[in-house]
């Protein structure tokens, strides 16, 4: 507890520093909307407009609001916030992308600028940098009361390749995978889980993961391991999670919740014989009732462990309940289900579509979401279902294309704001035959002479229609 008499201008209350992190929540929210709409469009404006007032509200109490980042921690004046959310640690890595390290707001700030600032934000780090910086940016547009400047006496932020932040997020993946064999392994000998310890940090480690490219993680769900299905699905189930709590702001604490929830989901099907998981063909009734009992057993399980975390057993119950509570098990009285198994629902049946198992060929993102999409009230809540596939866009990492130019690709990264045009390594070139090595391709080149788009994407197809084990490539 900070001492009482201590200088009020170098302390923040606990309001204030809830107050602050609603408003970086509040930028972050104002610039991807302003990613997916018009500058002038209704929603752009309802968002700046509530973004003013509490940015006016702090000035009122403080004067100007400056706020500093360096690395991931924000500093509000002098002061350091060491509890942001997801979201706003989102924003933070958006303005270090684009040489922003420090912002000032001033009293006078407009509407109107407010708004330049967002249009600024939502160009891509090249193009800033091509027209100088967004220092210029805003300077040319008029722009008085915001300040953008770089910190004195910090270098510049190290930027880490695709290939490097790749490589971090694998070795995350595989120790997740461990993890989860090592708690289903316990219950199989009929033991407590003991490594309770080990799921909470490999989802913070995960959770850290997201924070420095949310991409290189969401897109290693496209691993897929046929003879270890219940552990990468358990792991990609957990990532995919995350990935939408981080996009929905959820705070740390609930991530590593949902995380943990999203891990250990199917914990109960370590009960059930692998002739009827790996079963090709339908269940017959039998078996199909063995099938049902897995969330029940899960719940048992992670009901009996102690330091899990307390959604854990609720999520493994749940996840397959649906939103209309039309699923299985059938609950003894109609009541809401937890967000948390709400959100894991939907993580674990794209999952699921987009895996090749025995009975069925892999679905690719694209139809898998179409699929979903269709069953909005049912199975999934609206909302939720609706943020998941903005999270995933139209062409996830790992997505393997056609394009026009008759070439086949392996969806590499995503751009920022333009989801339509991600970054791909051609793997097979329009003679047919596989380029060794692939030859890597940013969407976004025109032709210099005619302006046009040296390549776009067609459609996006099945690796197996060509062979192509995607893992190779990511």
């Amino acid at each position: 507890m900070l001492d009482a008499t201590e200088d009020e201008a170098t302390t923040l209350s606990e309001d204030d520093v809830e107050e602050i992190n609603r408003i970086l929540l509040q930028l972050n929210a104002t610039i991807k909307t302003g990613q997916l709409y018009p500058l002038k469009h209704p929603q752009v404006a309802e968002f700046g407009t509530k973004l003013l007032a509490m940015l006016g509200k702090q000035m009122e109490k403080r004067g100007d609001v400056i706020l500093r980042f360096i690395e991931n921690q924000v500093v509000f004046d002098t002061i350091p916030l060491y509890e942001v959310s997801v979201a706003a640690s989102g924003f933070v890595q958006a303005c270090l992308d684009r040489q922003v390290q420090s912002i000032t707001f001033s009293q006078g700030l407009s509407f109107d600028e407010l708004i330049e600032f967002v249009r600024s934000m939502t160009m891509s780090p090249e193009i800033l940098s091509d027209r100088g910086g967004i220092q210029e940016e805003l300077a040319s547009s008029g722009v008085s009361h915001i300040a953008v400047e770089r910190l004195a006496g910090l270098e510049q932020v190290e930027e880490v390749s695709i290939d490097a932040e790749r490589e971090a997020a694998k070795e995350i993946y595989k120790r997740a995978v461990l993890e989860v064999k090592k708690s289903m392994e316990d219950v199989r000998l009929g033991q407590a889980i003991t490594n309770v310890e080990g799921i909470r940090e490999v989802v913070n480690d995960l959770i850290d993961g997201l924070l420095r490219k949310q991409s290189a993680l969401v897109g290693l769900t496209s691993l897929k391991n046929y003879d270890e299905y219940t552990f990468y699905h358990s792991v990609n189930v957990g990532v995919l999670s995350l990935g939408l709590g981080a996009y929905l702001s959820l705070r740390r604490d609930m991530l590593e919740g949902l995380g943990v929830g999203g891990l250990l989901h199917d914990i109960g099907k370590i009960s059930i014989p692998e002739r009827i998981l790996n079963k090709p063909g339908k269940f017959n009734q039998d078996e199909w009732a063995i099938m049902q009992r897995h969330p029940v057993s899960g719940a048992r399980i992670l009901r009996k462990t102690p330091g899990v975390a307390n959604c854990a057993p609720v999520v493994a119950y749940e996840h397959h309940v649906k939103y209309d509570l039309s699923g299985y098990p059938s609950l003894v009285r109609r009541r809401p289900l937890s967000s948390y198994s709400l959100v894991v629902g939907i993580a674990d049946c794209y999952d699921a579509m987009t895996t090749l198992r025995p009975y069925q060929k892999p679905r690719t993102p694209a139809e898998a979401l179409k699929i979903m999409l269709e069953l909005i009230g049912r199975d999934f809540e609206p909302r939720l279902m609706n943020r998941f596939v903005e999270m995933i866009g139209a062409y996830p990492v790992g997505s393997f294309v056609r394009l026009d130019t008759n070439e086949f690709a392996v969806v590499y990264d995503v751009n920022p704001g333009d989801s339509e045009r991600p970054t791909v390594k051609v793997v097979i070139g329009a003679d047919g035959h596989q380029l060794t090595p692939p030859e890597v391709v940013d969407l976004r080149e025109r032709d210099t002479k005619t302006g046009h788009y040296r390549r776009s994407i067609v459609q996006a197809l099945s690796p197996t229609s060509k062979g192509i084990n995607i893992a190779s490539f990511l």
